[in-house]
């Protein structure tokens, strides 16, 4: 998944599939079945999350610390 927004004041994180995409307008869109994923940094950890990067060629980082 990819994040969207980060709510600092919150603590709560929206994010979408890595291959979505008009998503903004999507979410809006009471007739469409897409809806973002919100996350705190608690369920983050709590679901195993990690940070990963992609290249612009495609190669993927998966750091595990």
């Amino acid at each position: 998944m990819r994040v969207v927004t980060l709510n600092g004041s919150s603590g709560v994180i929206s994010l979408v599939g890595q291959l979505e995409a008009n998503v903004d307008s999507r979410n809006r869109d009471k007739s469409d079945i897409f809806k973002y994923t919100y996350k705190t940094a608690g369920s983050l950890k709590t679901a195993l999350g990690r940070k990963i990067t992609v290249s612009p060629i495609g190669e993927v980082n998966n750091q595990i610390h």
